[in-house]
């Protein structure tokens, strides 16, 4: 089965999740990065879910009220082994269903960033919803920092969720294949552009792990 490579547009989320929303107007999609007063107003519906991406420790210390916990940091709980390709996704049907969330629901992911730095667990997370065909994704700026800056409460209780019901269709197109970077490399692909997410010193070749 040929190896697939995950889209590089989780760097611009991790980007955008320090960036002002000064510009907000001019976004895609700028509904996709919440600001903590946003949050607040939104998970008074009950089909928001919120979701703290750090470790069990850490969520047990304080969160936002009414997030849940998926029992580890989000990038141990939901990314693929291999970190390349998805050979199940029934998995995360039955996982996500077990937490309660459903496919429809208002899906905000947060982590941490200035202590833990689970920013790289919250895009993760972002993504595996987005690609899984998950309606209405959001990421928290700033993460659990701008919510506490902002002034808002956490809580230690544990929250636990219903079951409800997530069915995945899949969306091809956030996910790149080995053959498409190659195309973009060789210049045979216009108008794409490649983003390397990796460390300074991995991208100047002088820390090699392949």
């Amino acid at each position: 089965m040929q190896k697939k490579i995950f889209k590089m547009f989780l760097v611009v989320v991790l980007a955008l999740s320090y960036a002002s929303l000064a510009f907000a107007g001019s976004w895609a999609n700028p509904e996709l990065l919440l600001e903590a007063k946003q949050l607040k107003k939104g998970m008074k519906k009950s089909d928001w879910v919120v979701i703290d991406c750090r470790d069990l420790k850490n969520y047990a210390k304080g969160h936002i009220p009414g997030a849940i916990s998926l029992g580890k940091r989000c990038k141990k709980a939901l990314r693929d082994s291999t970190s390349r390709a998805f050979t199940d996704v029934s998995k995360y049907e039955k996982l996500f269903s077990k937490v309660g969330i459903s496919d429809k629901n208002h899906i905000v992911v947060y982590g941490e960033h200035k202590i833990t730095d689970t920013l790289k667990d919250t895009a993760v997370a972002f993504w595996i919803f987005e690609y899984l065909g998950a309606k209405n994704v959001h990421f928290l700026n700033g993460g659990i920092d701008n919510w506490i800056n902002a002034g808002f409460p956490l809580e230690n209780k544990p929250n636990i969720r219903p079951k409800a019901t997530f069915k995945v269709n899949v969306v091809a197109s956030r996910i790149a294949t080995t053959d498409e970077v190659v195309r973009i490399a060789k210049g045979q692909l216009k108008g794409v552009q490649l983003i390397d997410s990796r460390s300074e010193k991995e991208h100047k070749g002088k820390d090699i792990r392949a």
